[in-house]
C-alpha cells in the first residue's frame, strides 16, 4: 500500500494538495486530514500533540479503508 502524506507549513493549503492523498498540519495541534474532491476529512477529531502522531493516523486509516 503506498500513500502520500503532505506536511503542511503555515503558508500551505490543502488546495494544493492532490486529490486522494493526505495531509498534516499544525494549527493548535497536529490535525491528519484525507483530500477528497472539494473536502478534506479529518482523521480524528482533537489535535495531536506532535507531528509524530499525526502521521501515525495516516496508516491506520488508510489501512482500514483499503
Amino acid at each position: 500500500m503506498g500513500v502520500t502524506i503532505y506536511v503542511l507549513d503555515a503558508g500551505d493549503s490543502l488546495i494544493d494538495c492532490p486529490i486522494d492523498s493526505y495531509a498534516v498540519f499544525n494549527d493548535d495541534g497536529w490535525m491528519a486530514v484525507h483530500r477528497q474532491a472539494e473536502q478534506a476529512i479529518p482523521l480524528h477529531t482533537d489535535p495531536l500533540p506532535n507531528i509524530k502522531a499525526a502521521l501515525k493516523e495516516v496508516p491506520s486509516v488508510a489501512l482500514f479503508f483499503a
